[in-house]
């Protein structure tokens, strides 16, 4: 029996930020001055997994974005695509995740 394979596009666009339970808000990045250099792409092909994607750095209309491509496989027990990046602080304690900038128009 053949899994589901999914495709999964998403862009972040201007860049992400962290909020707080107080409405505070902290820009982490604007996916400016070589992004590639502090992202990575990665996917479920390091458990053994069978996904594929890419990640890219684009500027639309003076806009600066992310936009994560891919196929999402449960084949093997798989199934993710992602990017990240390695923080430079700790959140903090009372942070509930991030907005992207869809989150904010």
């Amino acid at each position: 029996m053949r899994k589901p394979t999914f495709m999964f596009g998403i862009c972040i666009a201007f860049g992400l930020l962290t909020t707080t339970a107080f409405g505070e808000q902290k820009l982490l990045d604007t996916f400016d001055i070589n992004p590639q250099s502090r992202w990575e792409y990665l996917a479920d092909t390091v458990m053994g997994g069978v996904s594929t994607g890419q990640v890219s750095f684009e500027t639309q209309n003076g806009s600066r974005f992310a936009r994560l491509t891919g196929n999402v496989s449960t084949e093997k027990q798989g199934g993710f695509i992602q990017f990240r990046t390695e923080l430079t602080e700790t959140p903090a304690k009372d942070a509930k995740g991030i907005l992207t900038s869809e989150d904010l128009i």
